[in-house]
């Protein structure tokens, strides 16, 4: 191998580091969709569901409330996405794996 002494061999190509970019650009992107998601979703289920039920007379109160389900919706949903791929990966079959003879 032709190599100097002082080239660094796990120097990072600007590859790397305009997929680390674009990483971090669809994680902040998902934090403001997410964080405006949040409020909308709580304030239409109050809406639709708690005003109806009598919960609590304060709506501030009914809307945390429905934030709190929905959090709590989102993580059950999410679990579950997450056993499933899990268990699809552990269930898997090799196909055409060749014979050790």
């Amino acid at each position: 191998m032709n190599m100097k002494l002082n080239e660094n061999i796990y120097e990072h190509s600007s590859d790397d580091e305009e997929e680390k970019e674009d990483v971090k650009f669809v994680s902040r992107l998902r934090l403001v969709v997410g964080g405006l998601f949040l409020p909308t979703v709580a304030v239409s289920f109050d809406r639709m569901f708690l005003s109806r039920l009598n919960i609590s007379n304060s709506v501030l109160v009914r809307t945390a409330i429905s934030g709190i389900i929905f959090i709590g919706v989102k993580n059950v949903l999410k679990t579950i996405c997450l056993r499933k791929k899990l268990w699809q990966l552990m269930n898997r079959d090799i196909k055409n794996y060749p014979c050790c003879s």
